[in-house]
């Protein structure tokens, strides 16, 4: 399953507020690392339920502050259950996509 577009503050608190823990890669497309990382994200998801989502901080910009993400900050995978971040991992280390993975299976 792709990763899904995150395209309102609505779906951002539906999406973060479930029981099952979900990633969220917050992106720019001004970012050169955050296309790789999110090449790579789309691969290595294929196989898992809908617990991953992005967010264009360009384009839902309200969502990216409410998050606490900023220009700098992208990549980051924030991982989050019950309306609460429970971590994330910023950079463009492809190992980043691992530990998300690894973070949100192993609930």
């Amino acid at each position: 399953m792709p990763v899904t577009a995150i395209t309102s503050a609505s779906q951002y608190k539906e999406v973060t507020g479930g029981v099952t823990p979900v990633a969220i890669f917050f992106s720019s497309d001004r970012v050169a690392s955050c296309k790789s990382i999110a090449q790579l994200l789309e691969e290595k998801t294929k196989g898992f339920p809908s617990q991953f989502y992005k967010v264009d901080i360009d384009a839902q910009d309200k969502i990216a502050k409410d998050a606490g993400i900023g220009f700098r900050d992208v990549p980051t995978i924030a991982i989050y259950r019950y309306n609460q971040k429970l971590g994330d991992c910023t950079g463009s280390d492809p190992q980043i996509v691992d530990r998300a993975i690894g973070s949100v299976t192993s609930f």
